[in-house]
């Protein structure tokens, strides 16, 4: 299974996500394209992780930027833990957005 780990991927997903949203604030409005360099990785991923506690109130216990930016296996847990979180902290949130709307 690929997961990017410098981060762009998840900062674009976090964005289109939020962008479809009925409450769309809390953008990614900075991430570094070139993540060549592991410090910019890094940032995209706290990026990520301070929109994510900011816009859905979501915070990730295991969670070091560097560890995943210089993929380490212990990286690799962290990262895929994240994206579960993430995911089914999004779905719940359409979830309630469809209730919402039958209700009406």
């Amino acid at each position: 299974m690929y997961i990017s780990r410098d981060g762009i991927i998840l900062c674009n997903v976090y964005n289109n996500i939020v962008k479809r949203s009925r409450r769309p604030f809390g953008f990614i409005t900075k991430i570094h394209n070139d993540s060549r360099r592991t410090y910019r990785a890094i940032e995209n991923l706290r990026f990520f992780s301070a929109a994510c506690k900011f816009r859905f109130e979501l915070t990730f216990d295991e969670f070091d930027p560097s560890e995943i930016a210089r993929k380490t296996d212990k990286g690799l847990v962290m990262i895929k833990n994240t994206v579960a979180l993430f995911c089914e902290c999004v779905i719940r949130e359409l979830r309630e957005q469809v209730d919402s709307i039958q209700k009406l």
